[in-house]
């Protein structure tokens, strides 16, 4: 059976900043208008990460995902909508 751990916040903001590192450098293709990167705050831009993460173990991710991975409801109103959109346009990136 395979046991998981909540990541401490010091082991989260490292694969945060890991992600971001790894994700900027790479060659994109032109987003439809729904799917441009919006101007995001830094925690948007970690919702997106976390956003992308669960969906990848998933196979989605629901709000209610998301405050069991530590947001708040204020995070999600706050940020919710530009990191979905943030984290859509990443997911569809391609390398070239």
């Amino acid at each position: 059976m395979i046991q998981f751990r909540t990541l401490t916040p010091a082991e989260r903001a490292a694969m945060i900043e890991a992600h971001c590192q790894a994700i900027a450098g790479l060659p994109t293709r032109p987003l439809a208008a729904e799917k441009m990167f919006p101007d995001t705050a830094v925690s948007a831009r970690a919702m997106a990460a976390r956003m992308i993460e669960i969906a990848a173990l998933s196979g989605h991710c629901t709000d209610a995902d998301l405050i069991e991975a530590g947001y708040t409801p204020d995070d999600l109103a706050r940020d919710g909508q530009a990191a979905r959109q943030l984290a859509y346009g990443l997911s569809e990136k391609q390398l070239s």
